[in-house]
């Protein structure tokens, strides 16, 4: 699907071009991308969801460009799950009726919490945690090495959203650039099994890079059981405290002006820092670099998630 010419003269020209004309370039490919997994993703099968147990909720955050990615994520969940657990998306303030309804035609039973809808629950519910909700609401424009502008503290939606508007004991926190290629043991168990009261976390187990040929390489992190919460499975009573959130932010004012990570150190200031949860193998639950026996793998790399989609495609159909 993604191994065209126009793709591999990218990395070609990636190479030797200026970095103005390459910033276009990769702007440009990727729009490719995403346009062909989008086609792609359209034409395969709806998959039902919300006819589970109540006791489990998956929630992610997405936006109009990402639909493609979304539908790819979710689907491949349910399809390897064999389930039609509850899925909740959450508006990132960009989506639009027809955005909405390619999701619920292809995601039967999804919820989909609009951002509007979610800033009136959340002013009543932060109203007496002015750091929480300065963290919350202020729009705070960074860019990205490509000068691409956005909204620093949008990611503070899966700290605070996703735990106070789920109605479930356990929530599934998940990017929308995790795909799923095998039954998920792990996950299915702790879901189904009401006693079992842990919280889950994905590891950053390599540091991932282009090397000067444009291949992606992998390298062992020096701390290789960094969380990442594209992928957590929460016991929410087990570790969430707004109090000890309120703090925190304010204690790292600086932390979240200086990096959109900061609802991810936060998160694992929680869950790892007080000893609340376990990691799950980093081998089965993988970080960029996708192995033969990962049953799922979160592609920071986007290229590597288009990639990738090719595994799952025949599934899905």
């Amino acid at each position: 699907m993604f191994n065209n010419l126009f793709l591999k003269s990218r990395l070609i020209l990636e190479r030797y071009v200026p970095f103005v004309l390459y910033n276009k370039l990769h702007y440009k490919n990727n729009d490719m991308m995403q346009k062909i997994s989008l086609e792609t993703v359209m034409k395969t099968r709806p998959y039902e969801s919300g006819e589970d147990t109540e006791e489990f909720e998956l929630h992610m955050l997405i936006g109009a460009r990402h639909i493609d990615l979304c539908l790819w994520s979710v689907k491949s969940f349910l399809h390897f799950t064999d389930k039609k657990y509850t899925i909740v998306l959450h508006d990132d303030g960009t989506l639009k009726e027809n955005e909405c309804s390619i999701l619920r035609k292809h995601i039967e039973g999804v919820k989909i919490i609009k951002k509007e809808d979610a800033d009136r629950q959340m002013r009543e519910k932060l109203k007496d945690l002015p750091n929480c909700s300065e963290f919350r609401f202020k729009e705070v424009k960074g860019g990205d090495h490509f000068n691409v502008k956005s909204n620093m503290f949008i990611m503070s939606l899966i700290l605070f959203d996703f735990y106070l508007l789920s109605k479930a004991e356990k929530i599934m926190i998940l990017d929308a650039d995790v795909l799923f290629f095998k039954h998920p043991d792990e996950i299915i168990e702790w879901i189904e099994n009401k006693e079992d009261r842990r919280t889950l976390y994905s590891v950053e187990k390599y540091n991932v890079f282009y090397n000067d040929k444009r291949k992606v390489e992998h390298k062992l992190r020096h701390d290789s059981n960094y969380l990442n919460t594209g992928l957590i499975c929460a016991y929410k009573k087990g570790f969430y405290d707004l109090k000890l959130i309120e703090r925190w932010i304010k204690e790292n004012k600086d932390c979240l002006y200086a990096t959109r990570l900061a609802e991810q150190i936060c998160q694992s200031y929680l869950i790892k820092g007080l000893e609340k949860g376990e990691p799950l193998d980093p081998d089965l639950y993988s970080f960029n670099l996708h192995l033969e026996n990962s049953r799922s793998t979160h592609f920071g790399i986007k290229r590597l998630f288009f990639e990738n989609t090719e595994k799952i495609e025949r599934y899905l159909s």
